[in-house]
């Protein structure tokens, strides 16, 4: 006789063991179904006439493989010693506690003190650990991965499939039947008509951004062909790339898509052994900054050097500075200025050396930002202006801390009282010192008389 919570406890290792089976098995059903998939559309010279029978096969095989699945695990037996040792195995810390519990048995009058006392420490044991978690979670881990694998290649190849079988319906059906019909009726001395396509390309010559895509439609007004390519050239004409075009829901219009035009080319659609004019792709960019560098010149009463700061959108200059701005910017420009967040405008000008470096001095009087606008020659402005922050500092006071004596004191005629105080300023002390009034007599006595560099006490 088993004590209740060791039965629920190795009730649950069997319950789940049983789920652990029940994902294995389904993972090695989605993989039979993948490669029963992958093995009927390598025979299938086209997809539309296998697709419903594919589909029809697949489904039943998931079906019947399932309930299969879950019979065999639900079949599975387990024995209470197994389980006690792999528990052991497992915690070793029991010292063969549970194969002991599970292999009592009673006598004429019950259980002996010393077995109810073994089954009752087994038992405890068995509420304070998670038995079912510790045989299986590493295992129900590694089912899990493999079945999602297995169930996200098959989603991947059957998807495959059905755009591949869209693509064969959208097929024109009176193509189709005429293709059939010439093949029945046709004799061998009898020559095909030749046939003929007259053919519009959308949007011919363009003008697009570099680094964009471009989209090429083909429309054919009379026969169609069975495919149309885009083909990629350099300005000399040499190929470059071949793109594959596909017949959209028009059934008149092949479409396809250049991914990324970098430069300057020519493009064509060939079919049939046929081909179109050439067409020429033209590239520009938006006006960009690319770096901006400061130059801070103090007021001349502060006496603080000139500083230089590279690449910075952000500046701190003390009041009556001089802040001078050079801009790089990635091309000639035909309009260039700030914007401040007082609508204050600062018109920018090119440098006489490089046109792609444009510059502007100012004294600012307040803190503010100020917004990036360029403009070039064909009225392109750039597409996020960036902004530039200057933040003015006033002159602040000198400040003075007395150290020693905070207070005030008493002292003798004859006797010495040292004083000490703490002098510092943003921009600099030039000179300070300290007055002495004793009996109605004024005395200044220096501190120092070198100079204090700023903010320096």
């Amino acid at each position: 006789m088993i004590h209740p919570i060791l039965h629920r406890k190795l009730s649950e290792i069997v319950e789940a063991r049983r789920l652990l089976r029940m994902r294995w098995a389904n993972a090695v059903l989605l993989g039979v179904a993948l490669v029963v998939l992958a093995a009927m559309l390598l025979i299938a010279k086209e997809p539309q006439p296998l697709f419903n029978m594919i589909t029809l096969a697949l489904a039943g095989l998931l079906i019947i493989g399932s309930i299969i699945a879950r019979y065999w695990a639900g079949t599975t037996r387990y024995m209470v010693a197994q389980l006690a040792r792999d528990i052991e195995d497992k915690h070793p810390e029991l010292n063969a506690l549970v194969r002991t519990a599970v292999e009592q048995q009673p006598g004429e009058g019950g259980f002996t003190y010393l077995q109810e006392r073994v089954i009752d420490e087994a038992a405890t044991a068995a509420a304070r650990q998670m038995w079912a978690d510790d045989l299986t979670a590493d295992s129900w881990r590694r089912a899990s991965m493999a079945r999602t694998g297995v169930l996200l290649a098959l989603v991947a190849v059957y998807g495959w499939f059905s755009f591949e079988h869209m693509n064969w319906v959208r097929r024109p059906a009176a193509q189709k039947i005429a293709e059939a019909k010439a093949k029945a009726n046709a004799k061998p001395e009898e020559k095909k008509a030749p046939q003929t396509f007259e053919i519009s390309v959308t949007p011919g010559d363009a003008e697009v951004e570099r680094g964009s895509r471009l989209v090429v439609e083909a429309k054919f007004t009379k026969d169609v062909p069975a495919d149309a390519t885009i083909v990629i050239a350099d300005a000399k004409g040499g190929e470059e790339k071949r793109i594959p075009m596909r017949l959209t829901v028009d059934q008149q219009v092949f479409g396809g898509m250049i991914a990324k035009v970098d430069r300057d080319s020519v493009y064509r659609v060939e079919f049939a052994e046929d081909k179109s004019k050439d067409f020429s792709i033209s590239t520009f960019v938006f006006p960009a900054l690319e770096r901006a560098d400061a130059k801070i010149t103090p007021p001349e009463y502060s006496k603080q050097p000139v500083k230089e700061i590279k690449n910075t959108l952000k500046v701190t200059a003390m009041e009556g500075s001089e802040v001078a701005f050079r801009f790089k910017v990635n091309k000639p420009v035909k309009d260039a200025e700030l914007f401040g967040e007082d609508k204050t405008i600062i018109p920018l000008k090119p440098s006489a050396d490089d046109p792609t470096i444009l510059e502007m001095a100012m004294r600012p009087e307040k803190s503010q930002k100020y917004r990036l606008h360029l403009v070039d020659d064909k009225e392109r402005a750039n597409k996020q202006p960036p902004w530039l922050t200057v933040n003015v500092q006033a002159n602040q006071l000198a400040k003075i801390d007395v150290v020693f004596p905070k207070r005030d004191i008493q002292v003798s005629s004859i006797q010495e009282l040292p004083v000490e105080a703490k002098v510092s300023d943003d921009l600099g002390v030039r000179k300070s010192g300290a007055v002495f009034t004793i009996e109605g007599n004024t005395k200044e006595v220096m501190l120092s008389k070198e100079p204090l560099e700023a903010m320096k006490k």
